[in-house]
C-alpha cells in the first residue's frame, strides 16, 4: 500500500501549510514572540467589595470574558504567547492554561514591586509589564511594541480634557505623569517626532501639573529590564526600611516609585503617547461602565 499513501509534503501543499507560514510572515507582528507579559494580579481591593469576596479583581467577568482573559486575549492576538501571572489574593481562582504563575502570599502586607520581582528569573530578557485591571485596545499595545526605548511607558494624553473633583482623585488615585515635551493644549494634537520623556509618576502629583495619566502597560529591552534589577536591588540595599518616594518602604513600594527612581537616576523612560482606548476597574461604577461599553 505504500505507494498510495500520500508523502507529508504532499499533504502540507494539500492543506495549504506554505500559504499559513507566509501568512505569518506577513500579518504576525515583528518581535512578538521574544516577549514575555508579566501581569500582576496579586493584591486585593476592598472598592469593589461584595464583588470580590469570593474572586480576585482580575477574575471579574464582563460579557462572557474575565479581565484577565480579555489581557491574555489582546496578548495572544498581538503575537506575545508568553504569560507570566503573580497571583495572591483568592490565588486558587486564577487558573487559565498556558501561562505561568508565581505567588505572593504576603499580598495584604507587600506592594507592586514584591508581586513583581518574584517574577523577576522573568526578566532575562524583553518583557511587559501590565496592570491586572486594565481592559485595552490591542492598538495600544501594537504600538507600544514597536517603541525601540529601553523602557517605554503608555501614557493617555485624555487627561486634560475635563476637571477632576477632589472626590475622584481620592476613590480612583490615578497614576499621574508630568514629562519634559508634554503637548500643547487643545482637543487636537500631533505627538513630537522625536517622543517624549518622563520627568515625575506618582499618585501624589496634583491634577493640574499633571499632562498625562500612566495606563499600567510598561516595556522594557533587555537593556532596560537590566537597569530594573539594578536599581531595585541596589535599592533594597541601601533604604533598609526607610520610606522610598510615595510609599512607607521599598516593600509597599508602587511600580511608578521604582519608574521615579530611574528616572532620578538619570535613566531615560519614555512614554508612547494614546488617547483614550482603556479601561481601569478600580470602582463598581467603572465595573458598570465596563459591562456598558465592551462588546
Amino acid at each position: 500500500m505504500d505507494d498510495r499513501i500520500a508523502t507529508l509534503p504532499e499533504i502540507y501543499e494539500l492543506v495549504g501549510v506554505a500559504d499559513l507560514q507566509a501568512n505569518e510572515q506577513n500579518f504576525l507582528l515583528p518581535g512578538g514572540h521574544d516577549v514575555t507579559a508579566i501581569i500582576i494580579a496579586a493584591g486585593f481591593d476592598e472598592a469593589l467589595l461584595p464583588l470580590t469576596e469570593d474572586r480576585p479583581k482580575a477574575m471579574l467577568e464582563i460579557k462572557g470574558q474575565t479581565i484577565l482573559e480579555r489581557q491574555i486575549h489582546a496578548l495572544n492576538e498581538c503575537g506575545v504567547k508568553d504569560v507570566v501571572v503573580v497571583r495572591g489574593y483568592r490565588k486558587e481562582q486564577i487558573s487559565l492554561p498556558n501561562v505561568r504563575y508565581y505567588d505572593n502570599d504576603r499580598f495584604r502586607d507587600t506592594g507592586e514591586l514584591v508581586s513583581l520581582f518574584l517574577a523577576e528569573a522573568e526578566m532575562s530578557g524583553r518583557f511587559l509589564f501590565l496592570y491586572s485591571d486594565i481592559i485595552f485596545d490591542p492598538a495600544i499595545l501594537e504600538k507600544l511594541l514597536k517603541s525601540q526605548a529601553d523602557i517605554s511607558v503608555v501614557v493617555d494624553r485624555a487627561w486634560g480634557d475635563h476637571a477632576h473633583t477632589q472626590e475622584e482623585m481620592r476613590v480612583k488615585n490615578p497614576d499621574l505623569v508630568v514629562t519634559h515635551q508634554p503637548p500643547q493644549p487643545g482637543y487636537r494634537f500631533l505627538p513630537t517626532a522625536e517622543g517624549t520623556t518622563l520627568a515625575r509618576i506618582g499618585r501624589h502629583l496634583s491634577a493640574d501639573e499633571a499632562d498625562g495619566e500612566f495606563v499600567g502597560l510598561a516595556m522594557f529591552s533587555e537593556e532596560g529590564a537590566r537597569l530594573l534589577r539594578t536599581v531595585y536591588h541596589q535599592t533594597h540595599q541601601r533604604l533598609q526600611g526607610r520610606s522610598f518616594h510615595e510609599a512607607e518602604s521599598l516593600e509597599k513600594s508602587a511600580f511608578t516609585d521604582l519608574l521615579q527612581e530611574i528616572v532620578d537616576r538619570g535613566g531615560e523612560v519614555a512614554c508612547v503617547d494614546i488617547y483614550k482606548g482603556w479601561l481601569e476597574i478600580d470602582t463598581f461604577e467603572d465595573y458598570r461602565r465596563a459591562w456598558a461599553k465592551v462588546k
